[in-house]
């Protein structure tokens, strides 16, 4: 058997870390084993949070018929025998229903005729999954005022909804089912893993390693080449919301944010930071900036450096606001 000369010893260890060529990746997240978990010093690890400038005020409807409530004139005449007439002083079409919030109380004005001098009860009709009962304030045979409490959950929000005045001898008033519902809110979080995989779109090099750690998602790579030095941009596209829900701020964490000596191709241990680490809002998307961080590092005097790539965004949480008691994600 031939023995390997010095110089065929020499070439083969070249070979090894030559360089490697890649193209830029961009796509939809595949889901791929954990890797084990790289601790990086809470100093190091920098993290950002986006409060979305556009987010919807759920609050507004119980605003507007407070304002419709305030407004009301004295009571008109009777135009029409058993009857609703108008609700807050507009008529069924322009109502929100809503349930109170604990700083504003929702109550409701109802105008007609037929109502009887003994309270009966009022409540909500369309396709709801629990009837909503609405509170009597005072009754008499011209007006009825009524208080939503707060406390109903699991409704989303709704088209179509009426109002049913039901008399004490049980003869119900129905109005026509042209008002809207507008569920109870509250806030909920959606982690990395919550998401679901197509509405993920990472952006990346062909030679790096991509794995799913820490809440996030972690490109590396030992001597890849030139082509990873740079900057990525990953976006989560928020396609996947229920209806009724929308995001109203996010918070995300990177691998560090030093930016090193700046030597990395000097001797052992330089580093070099390419790109930035940001996040923000576009449009109804999030977009998140993923600096490269770039270590030289040789294990000792007989073997040449390694160049190690690494960049990441970790712990990404969104928070979300929509219909109380229901799943966010559809």
């Amino acid at each position: 058997m031939r023995r390997p000369t010095t110089l065929s010893l020499v070439l083969a260890s070249l070979a090894l870390v030559e360089p490697l060529t890649a193209a830029a990746q961009v796509g939809p997240l595949a889901r791929r084993a954990p890797a084990t978990s790289t601790a990086i010093p809470p100093s190091l690890a920098p993290s950002v949070r986006r409060v979305r400038p556009d987010r919807p005020d759920s609050r507004q409807p119980l605003r507007e018929e407070a304002a419709a409530l305030r407004g009301m004139g004295p009571v008109p005449g009777p135009i029409c025998e058993d009857c609703v007439t108008t609700i807050n002083g507009r008529t069924i079409a322009k109502v929100t229903f809503t349930p109170s919030t604990a700083d504003i109380p929702a109550f409701y004005t109802i105008t007609g005729n037929g109502f009887g001098d003994v309270p009966g009860g009022v409540f909500l009709t369309g396709p709801f999954k629990t009837r909503p009962e609405l509170r009597v304030e005072s009754w008499n045979n011209r007006q009825i005022k009524v208080y939503f409490p707060q406390g109903l959950r699991g409704e989303p929000d709704l088209q179509g909804v009426g109002l049913t005045v039901r008399l004490k001898s049980g003869k119900l008033i129905s109005t026509p089912m042209t008002a809207r519902f507008l569920a109870a809110r509250e806030e909920q979080v959606i982690d990395f893993a919550g998401i679901p995989q197509k509405s993920v779109r990472w952006q990346s090099n062909t030679s790096l390693t991509m794995t799913i750690e820490d809440g996030g998602l972690r490109f590396s790579g030992v001597n890849v080449g030139d082509s990873v030095k740079t900057g990525y941009t990953d976006r989560i596209v928020l396609n996947f919301l229920a209806s009724g829900f929308a995001a109203t701020s996010f918070s995300v964490g990177f691998c560090r944010q030093d930016t090193g000596d700046g030597a990395a191709y000097g001797g052992a241990g330089g580093r070099y930071l390419y790109g930035r680490y940001d996040a923000r809002w576009d449009g109804d998307d999030i977009v998140i900036d993923r600096a490269m961080w770039h270590t030289h590092r040789s294990r000792n005097l007989l073997i040449p450096e390694d160049d190690a790539f690494l960049s990441c965004f970790r712990d990404l949480r969104i928070t979300v606001e929509g219909p109380a008691g229901l799943k966010p994600v559809r």
